[in-house]
């Protein structure tokens, strides 16, 4: 049991970890410049 509830953790802090990865990288994809703008 211990075995199989550490799995399912790490998987799914790795899913969660996935999915911010991908909507950081849209973001970035979507919107040019990002934060550096903002320093100008």
């Amino acid at each position: 049991m211990d075995r199989i509830t550490l799995t399912s953790i790490l998987a799914g802090v790795i899913t969660i970890g996935l999915v911010e990865a991908i909507r950081i990288a849209l973001c970035a994809a979507l919107t040019p410049g990002g934060n550096e703008a903002d320093n100008d």
